[in-house]
């Protein structure tokens, strides 16, 4: 298999929808999975593996350890997803992409082993198989596996043991698969929480936490949790907070980025205990270098545009709080893309106060909700609204002297693209 025949090949698996889950057309288990990797010589169970489950906050929390770990000497592998700019991103090696040699050479080696099995995997198995191999080969000391989707039933969560489980922020999201109140979406995330081993978490309400409690009881698994950060400094390029008594600064925005780089200090203060070592001065050069975009990121000034990538109801309170904080008493024309699966109208009450004006888009998913649709209902709260192509909306929108692209990571992506033509 060539890079282009296996580029083809990973386009040619069906889109996941957790509507064909609960519909019974397609299934969550890790059996097919399992005996694939048994057949290549279970490369994850030969790897050090930080496990990192969660509503929001996953990407960024990865984001913040892959830069301690590599500015500390370490080779970190790390596996995210979805892809927002290009498919190899999702597997990296100290901010390497896989390459396409590769990426075709592992792929081949899955493949065939499925063959070999008389089994079926989806595209995003497939990967993550990919990605196991590629890492132990790679010799990688350490490697970051973000889960796809929940946690108990994931394809990342196929490792017998952890060197930590991190569970960030858990709130509302995939409901139809994971459950209706927080404590059952917890118990699925929960899920990667192995024997005896050492666990990890943000914030939570106290639903969640509970079950975290729970959980680590069965399994007789030790929980830690973040300690409060205590914010110094913040404005549109820099946050500035002390953590148990020393002073970080970060460059990602978002008021909610604080907490995330607080869960990977703690990370690497368990680890310490266990070995690693880290230098202090090094980390905290790796909290200001570490980027992680589509997270309230500002990527044009004057005028200002944001690109956030929040997508579900916890995500948009987020996201409102940001924009309230960074731009106090102004108002904001929105380019809003979201999904049909999505709590979107509750999701529409949370941002809209904060609405000059909405253009509405598609995002390239087959679960989109229609752009029309979404016209209608935004325009059912008063505010001015207009359904549009993504490149209509950014020429429209880039008028205006604030700006924010969000909803979905799915054309947050192509939308930077349009504005690099642009500006």
């Amino acid at each position: 298999m060539n890079s282009e025949e296996e580029l083809s090949y990973y386009a040619s698996f069906p889109v996941f929808n957790p509507k064909d889950v609960v519909a019974g057309k397609a299934e969550m288990s890790l059996d097919g999975i399992k005996k694939v990797l048994s057949a290549m010589g279970n490369p994850q169970n030969k790897c050090q593996i930080i496990h990192v489950a969660g509503t929001n906050g996953k990407g960024s929390t990865t984001a913040f350890l892959h830069q301690i770990f590599q500015e500390n000497g370490y080779k970190v592998g790390v596996f995210n997803s979805p892809m927002v700019d290009h498919f190899t991103e999702q597997i990296q090696i100290n901010h390497q992409d896989i390459s396409l040699k590769d990426l075709a050479f592992y792929t081949t080696e899955v493949a065939q082993k499925v063959k070999d099995c008389g089994c079926a995997l989806t595209s995003f198995e497939t990967l993550v198989c990919v990605a196991y191999a590629y890492f132990y080969q790679s010799n990688c000391d350490v490697v970051l596996m973000e889960v796809g989707l929940g946690g108990i039933q994931d394809a990342t969560n196929v490792m017998e043991q952890s060197l930590l489980s991190i569970i960030t922020s858990i709130s509302f999201d995939h409901m139809e698969v994971l459950g209706n109140t927080l404590a059952a979406i917890a118990e699925k995330k929960a899920g990667i929480i192995k024997e005896g081993g050492m666990v990890l978490s943000s914030q939570q309400a106290s639903e969640v936490d509970s079950v975290l409690e729970k959980t680590c009881q069965a399994k007789e698994a030790s929980l830690h949790r973040v300690k409060e950060a205590q914010l110094i400094q913040r404005n549109v390029d820099v946050q500035i907070f002390a953590y148990e008594g020393e002073v970080y600064t970060i460059s990602l925005l978002g008021t909610y980025q604080i907490q995330n780089a607080s869960l990977a200090l703690e990370a690497i203060s368990l680890l310490e205990k266990c070995g690693w070592s880290f230098d202090l001065i090094k980390t905290k050069q790796a909290l200001a270098h570490t980027y992680w975009p589509d997270r309230f990121e500002i990527v044009h000034r004057n005028p200002d545009i944001i690109v956030d990538g929040s997508h579900n109801l916890d995500g948009f309170k987020r996201l409102r709080e940001s924009l309230e904080t960074y731009y106090p008493k102004q108002k904001v024309t929105f380019v809003m893309g979201v999904l049909a699966d999505k709590k979107y109208e509750e999701m529409f009450q949370v941002i809209l106060p904060l609405a000059k004006r909405v253009y509405c888009v598609n995002p390239d998913n087959p679960r989109a909700l229609n752009a029309e649709k979404a016209k209608e209902i935004v325009a059912s709260y008063g505010v001015e609204a207009k359904a549009c192509t993504i490149v209509e909306a950014i020429d429209l929108a880039c008028q205006d002297e604030l700006v924010c692209i969000f909803g979905s990571l799915y054309y947050v992506g192509s939308a930077k693209k349009i504005l690099q033509k642009i500006y």
